[in-house]
């Protein structure tokens, strides 16, 4: 059972990192991480509930079952789904074939869903960069000095946006994971007050991202130096180089892979316990929330109870300065945090340009696709 279950996983990760080579397979597995998501914040809720005293997470399955409940929300994601009602395709030879269409079918719709809401924040920022870069080599080819500042204002205006949207959009995704609402997206004053909650925890979630970038950063100006480290590599013939490359990004895929994944788990762990934090405080109420917020939290029974402080006016006063010089201290951190983010996109694409997909995909927020093959190598392989 171990050796199944090692394979299994392997191939598993080698079919993802197959996915995440393209950008239009990569949505694909977008969509799956954030079913896989939405499945971990349904098992946290389910622990931090009062039913978790009662029955294990097992026992809770079976015993909706017995109750004829359907569990299929409940069940972890696989690659691969089965559908509940096989409509078409019904012969025992053509069901693998069904059941795989059907899987990339919702995995994809869930994904582009995901993908164009969380374009709704992110693309005007990437945009900007984008067009910064662009004209500050216009610039800086043409020697047109005395208009330097506009790639720059362009540049600082870009990376300042795309700062306050990493404020906002981790925990829009976390929650969309759980909605599958692209709706979801545009609750500003509910989420405003989830980041006034848990400053910490996305000061933690920020330098995670940070990081994991630098990280990437790394992977990404590797293969720029890489023939000074072994001028053997100079002599590939360009079929040779896209061979190399192709293979460097396949492996290294995985390490961006994972890295994607442990992030999006990361914003789900603080969503949930924050979602349940502010309902019970009564924070937030049924008319703040989506239904299906609603749905899981009266379906593992957290009540919403209004409490008082018996705290004198003084010890309030106190404790309520304190909690505001803290809490804004920690979203100044969180800020700059996400500027350094933001910024260093601009640096590795200073080391390893890729047109476009450098500035308008950053592959640990949007799609996870983590590829930087040169385009000249990839056409001269069609020419050929």
């Amino acid at each position: 059972m171990m050796i199944k279950r090692t394979l299994g996983l392997i191939f598993l990760i080698l079919v993802t990192t197959f996915f995440s080579q393209d950008l239009l397979t990569a949505i694909i597995i977008l969509g799956w991480t954030y079913r896989w998501v939405g499945y971990l914040v349904k098992r946290r809720l389910f622990r931090l509930s009062p039913l978790s005293n009662t029955f294990t997470w097992n026992q809770f399955l079976i015993r909706e079952k017995n109750n004829n409940q359907d569990i299929s929300n409940y069940s972890y994601p696989k690659l691969w789904e089965t559908p509940q009602q096989i409509k078409c395709l019904n012969h025992p030879r053509f069901k693998w074939l069904h059941r795989i269409l059907y899987s990339l079918k919702l995995h994809f719709k869930i994904g582009l869903s995901g993908i164009l809401a969380t374009l709704i924040f992110t693309l005007i920022p990437c945009l900007l960069c984008a067009y910064a870069w662009y004209v500050g080599w216009h610039i800086s080819f043409n020697k047109m000095y005395e208009q330097s500042e506009t790639g720059a204002s362009l540049g600082f205006l870009g990376t300042i946006l795309f700062t306050v949207i990493m404020l906002y959009v981790t925990l829009a995704q976390a929650r969309y994971a759980l909605t599958k609402d692209w709706r979801s997206f545009l609750s500003f004053k509910l989420i405003k007050i989830w980041v006034c909650h848990r400053p910490l925890q996305l000061f933690i979630l920020a330098i995670s991202y940070l990081f994991s970038s630098f990280i990437l950063f790394i992977i990404k100006i590797i293969p720029v130096f890489l023939p000074i480290i072994n001028p053997d590599l100079e002599s590939l013939n360009s079929t040779q180089a896209l061979q190399f490359l192709n293979d460097y990004y396949f492996w290294t895929g995985i390490i961006s892979l994972g890295l994607f994944f442990a992030l999006k788990m990361m914003a789900g762990f603080i969503y949930s316990g924050v979602l349940v934090e502010t309902w019970q405080k009564n924070i937030v109420t049924e008319y703040d929330l989506h239904q299906e917020e609603i749905y899981y939290l009266n379906k593992f029974r957290f009540s919403s109870n209004l409490t008082y402080s018996n705290q004198k006016p003084i010890q309030r006063i106190i404790i309520s300065s304190v909690s505001i010089a803290y809490r804004s201290s920690l979203i100044i951190l969180i800020f700059f945090t996400w500027f350094l983010f933001s910024f260093l996109p601009f640096i590795s694409d200073f080391f390893n340009y890729y047109p476009q997909r450098g500035f308008l995909n950053q592959p640990l927020v949007q799609i996870p696709c983590f590829r930087y093959v040169p385009q000249s190598l990839e056409d001269n392989k069609k020419r050929v």
